[in-house]
């Protein structure tokens, strides 16, 4: 290595020894304090030992980081500079700590003691995002190459742990913050790659478990690197018989077991469900509550050091890569169970039907899930749902083999989804769509933000533009007797312009006022479109809903 010592050598250390353990990805929002950082990943780019993405926004580069590490289970590199802009990393940390996606946070900082003493641009840093990021490791002013190399090392390895999730060290750098070029250290492809030793669990002892005659599976979600017990759930239950409720993220819904419309459905099924057995994260419907409560017996498999049982109704929690094992002694099913469901699922398709027709003059999010739901099967594209209403549509109505449905479930937060998408479509190279409600679209509008030389991602946005939350028309809140405060306090409505909005930031936007003109825009196109449905109807919406349930 060069004699360059100090913060140019510590950041060049740390970027190295990530390379080597192969980093592909960096997301830098540009600063003053993370200038050798910067400029360490701008010549690894160059010279292609990674790919770097720059965001002005600091909060949707942690959640485009976040998409990228999602798909892939790679961290991505998230980097800024000091201050306030560590802070907006901190939901999109919360998001990849509760999903468990890697990810790696360097926050650049002053001299060790800067805060305290008063100076300009720094805030206390280091263990910041504590308790949520899996490791908090500093590399200070102090220390030479080999130690930020190793504290690099660490970081990496901890968010590839068993359990997943965002590592962050907080690097403290000196001025000068930079030297001439002619004396920066030379970056090298990789030569050295780390494994993290895996967590060892214990065996199960399958006799403990009672399942009966009548048990049913749900499948939620599950870590990329955790989801072939999900594949193993469904395999069991193909072969005995087994009906399984299906999650959006979990997966297509498969034709031989998996009911389409469970959430129409299991409440018909839940006193005489005798077990049910759960398969990582779950919860979007409240009829998984009552299935579980009401059920003698429930077996939560979950991911290594991942809650797996919202409800407390859990007789006891295993590890999720054991299921195949635990499962392997389930007796005899009921013979006529499955079908008894599939007959359910059958009438409540008909009740879709035939409650959806009678609304035809203008789309409501039910019809504009069915509608992205088709277009991202026809071209094999992903689709990215919002974790309010969106995702809920898309659960009512997913088809057997349809399109693979990704969504920010750790915490459902509404926030950074359309830089999650753009991470998405980013890492997998493949056409993403993302349903997503105009709240969340304003809320996280900053996604648009692309820097004008950044390559634009295949994405298009789809807003189910009705003017407010909707999803808190079909809660308590939307009773009645509320009315006096809900709008203000609930509904939110904005009246603004999504498509001018969408312009603003230099991108294609049109607007959709039937169904008609929702499936021409959904065609295949080039970078980035906003698709507006307006007109949508909240108390429609409400209503068709509320008939689904009833009629």
């Amino acid at each position: 290595m060069s004699e360059v010592r100090g913060s140019v050598a510590n950041a060049h250390a740390f970027v190295q020894r990530l390379i080597d353990l192969g980093l592909k990805h960096a997301v830098l929002s540009p600063g003053s304090r993370n200038a050798p950082i910067s400029i360490t990943l701008a010549k690894a780019a160059e010279l292609g030992l990674i790919t770097l993405h720059v965001r002005i926004d600091e909060r949707e580069a942690a959640f485009f980081a976040l998409g990228l590490g999602k798909m892939s289970d790679i961290p991505a590199l998230l980097c800024c500079t000091s201050g306030t802009a560590a802070v907006n990393f901190a939901p999109a940390v919360v998001e990849a700590a509760y999903s468990q996606v890697p990810m790696l946070v360097l926050t650049a900082d002053r001299p060790t003691g800067a805060a305290a003493r008063g100076a300009s641009q720094s805030i206390e840093q280091e263990h910041m995002f504590a308790p949520h990021s899996i490791a908090n490791l500093s590399v200070s002013e102090h220390a030479d190459a080999n130690a930020a190399a190793d504290r690099a090392r660490i970081a990496w390895n901890a968010s590839r742990g068993a359990k997943r999730g965002a590592a962050h060290v907080n690097m403290h750098l000196t001025e000068p913050l930079l030297v001439p070029t002619a004396q920066w250290p030379q970056l090298n492809a990789p030569t050295v790659v780390d494994v993290a030793e895996p967590i060892a669990e214990p065996a199960i002892d399958a006799a403990v478990l009672n399942f009966g005659e009548r048990p049913v599976f749900v499948i939620g979600e599950l870590p990329h690197h955790e989801r072939a017990a999900a594949h193993a759930a469904l395999t069991i239950a193909q072969e005995l018989g087994i009906p399984v409720l299906m999650e959006p993220t979990a997966g297509p819904r498969d034709s031989i077991a998996a009911i389409r419309h469970h959430a129409l459905v299991a409440d018909t099924f839940a006193q005489e469900t005798t077990c049910v057995v759960s398969v990582g994260r779950f919860g979007l419907g409240r009829h998984l509550r009552r299935i579980c409560e009401n059920a003698p017996t429930h077996i939560a498999f979950g991911a290594y050091g991942s809650g797996a049982d919202p409800y407390a109704t859990a007789d006891v929690t295993l590890p999720a890569r054991h299921i195949a094992a635990a499962l392997a002694q389930m007796p005899s099913v009921e013979s006529s169970w499955l079908q008894q469901w599939r007959d359910a699922d059958a009438a409540a398709q008909q009740k879709i039907d035939a409650v959806v027709g009678k609304w035809v003059e203008q789309p409501t999010g039910i019809q504009i899930a069915k509608e992205v739901l088709v277009a991202a099967s026809a071209d094999d594209s992903l689709l990215f749902a919002a974790a309010s209403r969106s995702i809920r549509d898309v659960d009512l109505v997913a088809d057997h083999n349809g399109p693979n449905v990704v969504a920010n479930l750790g915490v459902n937060g509404i926030d950074g989804l359309i830089s999650t998408a753009a991470g998405i479509a980013t890492f997998t190279n493949r056409h993403t769509y993302l349903l997503i409600g105009d709240i969340a679209f304003l809320h996280g509008s900053n996604g648009l933000l692309f820097p004008s030389d950044e390559l634009r991602p295949s994405l298009t946005i789809v807003v189910n533009d009705d003017n407010g939350g909707a999803i808190f028309s079909d809660l308590e809140q939307g009773a009645a007797q509320y009315s006096p405060w809900f709008e203000r306090v609930f509904g939110t409505p904005h009246d603004l312009d999504l498509v001018a909005l969408a312009r603003g930031y230099g991108v294609d936007a049109v607007e959709a006022f039937d169904l008609t003109q929702l499936r021409d825009a959904l065609s295949p196109h080039k970078g980035i479109r906003v698709v507006v449905v307006a007109g949508c109807d909240r108390e429609k919406s409400r209503d068709m809903r509320a008939a689904l349930r009833t009629s």
